[in-house]
């Protein structure tokens, strides 16, 4: 069982369109958004990270990925409110990770 993506619910927000969501997911995995994010929060700019942030929780709850969204979500409004809890970070990467992994296995999978 997948912890990071939910893909009855993913495949489900495409009207069951795998061929799409397989699309959906491998341009997931060529985002630049996370990379951006990292950065805007190495370099202390918190209104690009949470711009980078935002736009990761639009991905991400489109892909049913919940554990992502929620990390995104909460990223956003730290940003906003000025930086980003370096616990929340951590749980971002993590989150991030797994999600990729999971992103990349279901992308093969879905292959016609």
């Amino acid at each position: 069982m997948a912890e990071y993506i939910n893909l009855e619910d993913g495949i489900g927000r495409v009207m069951g369109n795998r061929k799409l969501y397989r699309r959906m997911l491998k341009l997931f995995l060529e985002a630049k958004e996370p990379a951006e994010l990292e950065n805007a929060i190495a370099e202390g700019n918190s209104t690009a990270a949470g711009e980078a942030a935002h736009a990761i929780k639009g991905m991400t709850g489109n892909l049913g990925m919940r554990p992502l969204f929620d990390l995104s979500s909460r990223l956003t409004e730290e940003c906003r409110n000025g930086t980003a809890d370096p616990d929340t970070v951590a749980a971002f990467q993590e989150a991030l990770r797994g999600t990729r992994e999971e992103a990349a296995a279901a992308a093969e999978e879905l292959e016609d």
